[in-house]
């Protein structure tokens, strides 16, 4: 475990995702939340469920990521969370499990070991994986919106607020929509 966790003398082709995760949770995890690093670790053991420990890093391809994607979507894939296992997930949950693994990838390209790069490349580059074609987004009852303005006037004595909010309700816009 030692020697896995130095990665003494590993060629960046012969690298696997136990080695980099390894790596990755010793080093960069360090600097990351507590919410962040579970779900980091959370995403760490669907990948290496789903590839194993010993998959070799730029032997990753679109075959691996369609697997990944499978297992997950009809739930075979899922962590377990105080007994209760999640059904399968939509393309937006794959796209952020992806977008992870994606910059832990990327971190490794840049992070070197006895003066050598981790990873050449990042295998995901050359993949494509689900993107949530439409996300869910919260909608608010006419029913809150008045509830709202009956208290805006309190925060924003002028009225801005009251018509921002106007302005978004009824152009059917959100807040943060350019």
């Amino acid at each position: 475990e030692v020697a896995e966790a130095r990665l003494t003398s590993v060629a960046p082709d012969t690298l696997t995702l136990g080695q980099v995760f390894t790596t990755y949770f010793r080093l960069k995890a360090l600097v990351l939340s507590p919410e962040w690093r579970q779900l980091a670790e959370t995403r760490r053991k669907l990948f290496e469920e789903a590839w194993g420990r010993d998959k070799i890093v730029q032997d990753v391809s679109q075959t691996d990521v369609d697997l990944y994607v499978r297992l997950r979507r009809v739930g075979e894939l899922a962590p377990d969370w105080g007994g209760r296992k999640l059904k399968g997930v939509r393309d937006g949950t794959l796209a952020h499990d992806f977008s992870w693994l994606s910059s832990v990838f990327n971190w490794a390209k840049r992070h070197k070991v006895n003066g050598r790069r981790m990873l050449h490349d990042n295998p995901l580059h050359d993949t494509t994986w689900p993107r949530e074609k439409n996300p869910r987004r919260p909608v608010a009852s006419h029913q809150r919106f008045v509830a709202t303005l009956e208290h805006v006037d309190a925060v924003d004595p002028e009225g801005r607020l009251r018509s921002i909010l106007s302005l978004l309700r009824y152009t059917g816009r959100r807040l943060g929509a350019g």
